[in-house]
């Protein structure tokens, strides 16, 4: 999963255990990992209020994996931005349906209704609501719940 910054590591270690100098470890630890350093290179800051999540399964992330070996094609992640909590399942096909469906029963039915939906990084949680709006017009056809989540690679 790696890590998240200088303040979230050092929060997340602090949970688990604690030693003297332990902020100033945390720093160091966090400058010296190159991965990290290139990553934060290419980040742009966002102007406005930060997307910090207060509760758990507040914020959920989801997305698409193309697998090349093994039993699934594809693995569908839903992700809590809060606590990290991944739900997987593996998949064929993907079909919007299906997923959606996946989603309402693995997520929803358990953890409840987030209130903000993200799928490749964009917000779609309103678009659910439009194209079910849509989709009930249309006899009931639920075919475009989501918006496709696979990605090339």
């Amino acid at each position: 999963m790696g890590h998240r910054g200088k303040n979230k590591t050092y929060r997340r270690i602090k949970e688990r255990c604690w030693w003297e100098g332990m902020k100033s470890s945390v720093k160091i630890w966090v400058q010296s990992c190159l991965a990290f350093q290139k990553r934060i290179q290419n980040l742009k800051r966002a102007q406005g209020k930060s997307k910090e999540t207060s509760t758990l399964f507040e914020r959920v992330s989801m997305d698409a994996v193309h697998i090349k070996y093994g039993r699934w094609k594809y693995m569908v992640v839903a992700r809590d931005g809060f606590s990290g909590w991944p739900e997987t399942v593996g998949r064929f096909k993907l079909k919007a349906k299906e997923v959606a469906d996946w989603f309402t029963l693995e997520w929803i039915y358990r953890y409840g209704s987030p209130k903000e939906l993200n799928v490749d990084g964009v917000r779609v949680w309103k678009r659910i609501e439009i194209c079910s709006k849509k989709s009930r017009i249309k006899d009931q056809s639920h075919h475009s719940l989501l918006p496709r989540v696979s990605r090339n690679g």
